[in-house]
């Protein structure tokens, strides 16, 4: 029989609470944190989310009326000269194919920021109620989203590519930065998963050995 330096007795219980209970109340308490900030950040990107989608619908809108309106048509081109800094932006074949691309380029754009955001809210709303973040349904998000990022990165610029050296010679909007840029992001978010893979099975380790 042990006794501290008060003269209690020592028990298994209260070795128990001394060892453990600080910590578990911290750990518990990060893990409120963390489940309300996914849940605030759920809410953020389905807002996100349907943003994007009406802006997805303006772009098309603006499209179709522009082939379907030669005014609008020649707005746009006007609208973009100003912006490109020419006084006047002479309406051709080859300007109004620009046009098309750009919103063609504009319209991947956001369906890729759609469904990249879309999961976003997934991935936030399993934090938000599971018992721990490093879950492999939460890797499985992760490398979707790089996937994603890949699908418009690559393909797309290609395509975009060869319509522009068939039909055009301006810029379509998907600049060689912009790939980089959105393949670099793709490694990250692929190495994220990886690492939420690996406490996954940590976890998975941890949970069957209590």
């Amino acid at each position: 029989m042990c006794y501290d330096v008060y003269g209690d007795r020592i028990t298994d219980e209260s070795i128990e609470i001394s060892y453990t209970g600080k910590n578990t109340g911290t750990a518990s308490t990060n893990a409120g944190r963390l489940k309300r900030a996914s849940s605030i950040f759920a809410v953020i990107s389905l807002i996100i989310t349907a943003l994007l989608a009406i802006a997805l619908v303006a772009v098309a809108v603006l499209g179709i009326a522009a082939a379907l309106n030669g005014d609008i048509m020649h707005w746009l081109l006007n609208e973009w000269g100003e912006m490109a800094g020419a006084d006047q932006y002479p309406v051709s074949w080859s300007t109004e194919t620009d046009v098309y691309l750009n919103l063609f380029a504009a319209g991947m754009i956001l369906i890729t920021m759609i469904f990249i955001f879309l999961y976003a809210y997934k991935l936030f709303s399993n934090i938000s109620t599971s018992h721990t973040p490093f879950d492999m349904e939460n890797a499985k998000i992760l490398k979707k989203i790089s996937y994603v990022m890949l699908i418009l990165a690559i393909p797309v610029s290609i395509i975009n590519a060869i319509l522009m050296a068939v039909f055009a010679s301006g810029s379509s909007g998907m600049t060689e930065m912009n790939n980089l840029i959105f393949v670099l992001v793709a490694i990250l978010f692929y190495f994220l998963a990886l690492i939420f893979e690996y406490g996954a099975s940590l976890q998975k380790e941890s949970d069957e050995t209590l």
